[in-house]
């Protein structure tokens, strides 16, 4: 009788949340949502947000905008997003490149909302189902991190899902100039990051191949065409301005430690538990109405199965989560393309179940926005400088002891990223660091407390990382 008393309030303030799953509550939830970033575009630093900072402070350096260097070393990823980054590096001003970057990024992320919006109304028919999904993809991890970060990921996602829209309105249509709009963005994918943006794009032609009814149009000449060239622009990219190296190289050795075994009880855990409550998570609070309504109408979901669309997004999602779902370890920024997918399955979920859901989950996304606003404001300030450590703090303080001498460094973990590009900015003009040379003089930061590189002048500590300062004199 209790336990039947308890799940009665539990459902009562369940329902004091809920909303109208109407038009203004859903572009209150969308527009709350997109505005919120605005109070984390000035953040300082975390993570490896210091990756494409520093290459693009040192392209201004170099003026070398085909090739990134890091650390004056080549980097093995194609320069698109620094492309972006440059104009507004210029006009904001050096010191501001970290704000730069997340502008850059939280564009890509409004843009693919707005792409997600734009092709489930044009494939549903219904706008506020559009909406819906919209406001399911700015909720979760999107809201509260990986939509504003400073790292690639974002920018990739746009052109990836850019390119799996346009491909599969291709094949509806068989019009050739969203092939043309598929090409383009699957290259500009490539650009933004890496050579699995094919990947992603090849299984949604799979898909398409195997489930639609024009399937035949993907043998179409145009097609033919036009994914021929899209296959030879990295490779043409590689021969002509990598001069042979493309990075496939470096993305196999670093796709090894994602393969190593962990032991078969530890890889079943992460397979069968881990992972896809990793997922879930990512989409609170949807996610999780959408598991409670799998669990109490089951056969109402198995009936969505019905809806070719839904049929389509669930195969592409499901293909193209597998690889990293099976490995033995892989990040789940690695799927944030599928990010809109995922948004459409669990929105669809929820969508097609009794309106005090939707009413429900329009409330709980509004919600979220609230406390997005609050942990934004109070939270990520001290994130970011006392829980993370405070990187500025620890650039004044190497900039103080080093003086006018020569400074290196050769630390290439976050909180080294971190610090080089405070260094950086506060250096500039100044050519930004680099590794030392074989025969060096003067001050270099390192992750590890390594004695043949001089003098151990200083340890600093950003969280429970330790940055490592040493001093070299000048043979005699």
């Amino acid at each position: 009788m209790q336990s039947k008393q308890s799940l009665a309030e539990l459902q009562a303030a369940m329902q004091s949340i809920a909303v109208p799953a109407n038009s203004f509550w859903l572009w209150s939830a969308v527009i709350f949502a997109a505005f919120s970033f605005y109070f984390t575009l000035g953040l300082p630093s975390i993570g490896e947000e210091g990756v494409y900072t520093n290459i693009t402070l040192e392209m201004l350096s170099n003026q070398n905008y085909l090739v990134p260097t890091l650390y004056g070393v080549h980097y093995s990823r194609p320069p698109l997003f620094n492309w972006l980054m440059i104009p507004l590096t210029q006009w904001l001003g050096v010191t501001q490149v970290i704000m730069a970057a997340r502008i850059v990024n939280l564009a890509a992320t409004l843009s693919t909302a707005y792409l997600l919006y734009a092709f489930v109304k044009t494939k549903f028919s219904e706008k506020r189902f559009a909406l819906f999904v919209c406001a399911a993809y700015l909720s979760g991890d999107l809201l509260f991190k990986r939509g504003w970060l400073a790292y690639a990921d974002s920018l990739f996602a746009c052109c990836v899902c850019a390119a799996m829209f346009s491909l599969w309105l291709a094949v509806d249509r068989k019009q050739a100039r969203w092939l043309i709009a598929a090409v383009l963005a699957l290259s500009a994918a490539y650009l933004a990051k890496i050579h699995t943006a094919y990947i992603f794009y090849g299984i949604t032609g799979l898909v398409l191949l195997w489930q639609h009814k024009n399937r035949k149009y993907l043998f179409s000449r145009a097609s033919w065409t036009l994914h021929i060239l899209a296959i030879a622009f990295p490779i043409a990219w590689t021969c002509y301005i990598n001069r042979g190296y493309g990075g496939l190289a470096t993305t196999w050795l670093q796709s090894q430690s994602f393969l190593e075994w962990p032991g078969i009880f530890a890889y079943l855990a992460r397979v069968v538990v881990l992972y896809p409550l990793d997922v879930i998570s990512r989409f609170l609070p949807l996610s999780l109405l959408a598991m409670w309504v799998i669990f109490k109408k089951p056969k109402q979901v198995l009936a969505m199965q019905s809806n070719k669309n839904i049929k389509l997004a669930f195969w592409i999602t499901l293909l193209n989560i597998l690889p990293y779902w099976c490995a033995p370890y892989s990040n789940i920024r690695y799927i944030l393309p599928l990010y809109p997918f995922l948004s459409l399955l669990f929105a669809g979920v929820i969508w097609y179940a009794k309106p005090q859901f939707k009413n429900l989950a329009v409330g709980c996304l509004c919600l979220a926005v609230c406390i997005k606003y609050f942990y934004a404001i109070n939270w990520l300030p001290y994130e970011h400088t006392v829980w993370r450590g405070d990187a500025q703090l620890v650039a004044r303080a190497i900039q103080a002891q080093v003086k006018d001498k020569p400074l290196y460094t050769n630390d290439s973990t976050s909180s080294g990223l971190r610090v080089a590009v405070e260094l950086n900015k506060m250096r500039y003009p100044a050519t930004p660091l680099t590794v030392p040379p074989q025969h060096f003089s003067g001050y270099v930061i390192l992750d590890n407390p390594d004695l043949s590189f001089g003098e151990l002048i200083q340890t600093y500590k950003l969280r429970n990382n330790k940055l490592y300062l040493f001093f070299k004199a000048s043979p005699s």
